[in-house]
């Protein structure tokens, strides 16, 4: 079994530096650096997860709220 989980501390998946250098760029600017961080930087892990034969468990925190 794979866990996947985000350690102590909830991350929305932004880093704040790279949110800022964005600041004054176009948005074919924009578009191309966001395609580049999925395809060349995520796509080796999603692609490892896909194809693996173990089941895929992610462990989330958060807070139920009673209705």
């Amino acid at each position: 079994m794979i866990l996947i989980h985000g350690g102590k501390f909830f991350s929305s998946g932004n880093d704040l530096s790279v949110l800022t250098s964005w600041a004054g760029k176009s948005k074919d600017e924009l578009k191309t650096a966001s395609l580049d961080g999925i395809f060349n930087k995520m796509n080796p892990y999603l692609d490892a997860i896909n194809n693996s034969v173990k089941p895929v468990v992610a462990v989330v925190r958060g807070m139920c709220i009673g209705i």
